[in-house]
């Protein structure tokens, strides 16, 4: 009876594992350009989001259908209503003769500026050097802060009026007069291993959040910025290994009981 009942489980269990072939499945086919190369399977997010002054009203970063473009959006959360205030299609740059697509921005205080950060890199853990430029929305002009070949900028502002721009380069701060174009240094030793005006350090992103480190006075005749010394802080060595040929690189780290 034992033996019987052990043969019957082992052809029943021997059965159970027979299934009918897999059928294939009609639809369209994947590929490795349409997942990897493509938009087609890129998720959709709310990138940007801001408030305005105009009631229940947000601004957002839309990506474009086609090309490397993204929109500035605006919602009315008590309307539903949706507008395009810029169409990402249209910032073609002349200094890279290209579509340069919409990372952040910020309105100058009267609303008709908007200040465009662009083309961004990674310096520590976020991505806060790039490139800036100006779109007029009366105007529909794009325009660039500044030279691309002088460096990447990092956390540029307008002055209150929209005159101006101040940004950060290289561990100076400069500023530019928009009607003119004209290029200002305000700090000159700025220098790798000693002096950064305007921003932190790794230290002070890792263990406190910072990065911007200076700003405007209300009346935008000052600015106030943070500058630090680290050239009492000896350098530590670091290897890239994510890389086919690894890089080393050196930064300013204080290890414990170590000069700061």
């Amino acid at each position: 009876m034992i033996r019987r009942l052990a043969l019957s489980l082992t052809v029943l269990l021997l059965f159970s594992g027979v299934s009918d072939p897999v059928q294939a499945q009609d639809g369209p086919e994947f590929s490795l350009e349409s997942i990897h190369a493509s938009g087609t399977f890129r998720p959709e997010v709310f990138q940007g989001g801001q408030w305005t002054d105009a009631g229940p009203v947000v601004t957002y970063i839309e990506r474009a259908d086609t090309a490397d473009a993204t929109h500035l959006m605006r919602y009315n959360l008590q309307t539903d209503e949706r507008t395009r205030v810029i169409d990402g299609t249209n910032l073609h740059a002349e200094d890279v003769d290209r579509i340069v697509p919409i990372e952040d921005y910020t309105f100058s205080e009267g609303g008709d500026k908007v200040l465009i950060f662009t083309d961004s890199e990674e310096v520590w853990r976020a991505n806060t050097k790039g490139y800036y430029y100006v779109y007029d929305l009366d105007a529909q002009t794009l325009t660039p802060v500044a030279d691309r070949d002088a460096g990447y900028q990092m956390f540029a502002k307008f002055n209150p009026s929209a005159t101006k721009v101040a940004f950060v380069r290289e561990r100076d701060l400069y500023v530019v007069d928009l009607a003119t174009g004209t290029e200002t240094v305000l700090t000159t030793d700025g220098s790798e291993g000693a002096i950064i005006n305007g921003t932190f350090d790794w230290v002070y992103e890792e263990e406190f959040g910072l990065r911007d480190g200076w700003k405007w006075s209300p009346d935008g005749q000052r600015i106030a910025f943070f500058k630090l010394d680290e050239s009492d802080t000896r350098s530590f060595p670091l290897m890239d290994n994510t890389k086919r040929y690894p890089e080393m690189t050196e930064f300013r780290y204080p290890k414990a009981g170590e000069q700061n």
